[in-house]
């Protein structure tokens, strides 16, 4: 195939192969793209989800703190750690504990069985998300430089005799650009 881009089919159909636990091999044949392409395609248009509340530290389970918010809770000690997750915020213990299934292929929790009732953060492939994201760069990066001609000159007066000195971009732009 000679498309340079993927298409929005291609991304439906990206998604639609993650949905069935196809690999990204499998997934990169059925489109007639390179499994590199349809890697790096998913892992630059994932997006990470929250999920509805939930404890996702990682100590939640040996967790012997009482949360701030237990005050007036109406659960146990017990169900207000592993449901309430409104501790978390003020708890100088508290890890988020993250999924390692998505820094492997398919990097993604779609095909996930246990998705559904993860109480973790989730790394989702959108093909509609994604879409919008490749025409949002698209268009950026066509946009071009919206400078006035004196922003222009102001910035050629100060760049281009640092330049003829003998100083490099990175270091002028460290020592004139405010940070």
């Amino acid at each position: 195939m000679s498309r340079k881009h993927l298409t929005y089919d291609d991304r439906l159909a990206i998604q639609a192969g993650l949905q069935k636990g196809l690999k990204v091999a499998q997934i990169a044949r059925n489109i007639g793209k390179d499994r590199a392409i349809i890697g790096r395609e998913i892992k630059a248009h994932r997006r990470l989800v929250t999920t509805s509340g939930g404890n996702n530290c990682i100590h939640h389970k040996t967790c012997t703190r009482i949360p701030d918010c237990r005050s007036g809770c109406h659960r146990g000690k017990r169900q207000c750690q592993t449901v309430c997750g409104g501790y978390q915020k003020n708890c100088p213990e508290c890890r988020e504990e993250f999924c390692s299934d998505y820094e492997r292929s398919p990097f993604v929790c779609n095909p996930c069985d246990h998705r559904l009732r993860c109480r973790l953060r989730r790394m989702l492939y959108d093909a509609k998300y994604a879409q919008e994201q490749y025409e949002k760069i698209l268009s950026e990066s066509r946009r071009g430089i919206s400078l006035t001609e004196q922003e222009l000159n102001r910035i050629n007066d100060t760049i281009s005799p640092l330049l003829k000195k003998g100083q490099s971009l990175p270091t002028i732009c460290e020592r004139t650009v405010p940070g």
